[in-house]
């Protein structure tokens, strides 16, 4: 959800919408993620580091984020050619940072699958032995 959040602010700006439009539309919403991700916090039990791994790569979204809300109002305000580049970088930065996010959040549900099983057969190998 937040990636299509972020992409319909990224099509609006664009597209050459206005500060006012992207505070009755995308900011709220945006803003509601932001907050979200800012309180993540690695409460996940186990053995694995994962959980520190996931807390810092919602930290590295919230940050990207935060850099594409700045970026998006300062280039809705005033399209200046540095300010375009500046949005460019954010965006670039944003999906990034979500890119690893997804891979770090894929690993993990994927490790919280193997591991119970690998417990298993370790338990299964002992038995035998």
């Amino acid at each position: 959800i937040l990636t299509a959040c972020a992409t319909a602010l990224i099509k609006s700006v664009s597209h050459g919408a206005s500060c006012a439009e992207l505070s009755d539309t995308h900011l709220p919403v945006l803003s509601l993620h932001l907050t979200y991700l800012e309180g993540v916090g690695g409460g996940v039990d186990g053995d694995l580091n994962e959980p520190m791994k996931l807390d810092g790569g919602a930290k590295a979204v919230a940050k990207a984020l935060r850099k594409l809300m700045t970026a998006a109002t300062d280039m809705a305000d005033n399209p200046s050619p540095q300010r375009r580049a500046v949005f460019a970088n954010a965006v670039a930065s944003f999906q990034t940072a979500s890119a690893v996010l997804n891979a770090l959040t894929a690993t993990y549900r994927l490790m919280l699958i193997v591991m119970p099983i690998q417990s298993r057969l370790e338990a299964d190998i002992d038995v035998e032995v």
